[in-house]
């Protein structure tokens, strides 16, 4: 046979965290970091001359605007009717 695997690999924490290590990478790349420069941009005023910095203005415009809740309203609408027909299968 060849070589077995040194003994701090073959423990099972050891082992184990280096198996995870790539795909917490790939998430931490991929996923966590694009989220988090999403919620920090969320709180600018994003041109392309630059940013600035507006605290929560953009979720009160939001809130406060009607097309916002007609958009909600649709979306579920269009969430729920193919749910409700797809239960009957």
């Amino acid at each position: 046979m060849g070589k077995s695997l040194p003994k701090a690999l073959t423990r099972k924490p050891a082992f184990a965290w280096l198996l995870i290590a790539p795909v917490a990478a790939y998430l931490c790349l991929i996923v966590v970091w694009p989220l988090l420069e999403t919620v920090q941009l969320s709180f600018t005023d994003a041109n392309i001359g630059g940013e600035s910095y507006v605290g929560t203005a953009n979720y009160e415009n939001l809130a406060n605007s009607s097309k916002f809740t007609k958009t909600i309203g649709c979306t579920f609408c269009w969430m729920l009717i193919p749910v409700s027909l797809n239960r009957g299968r």
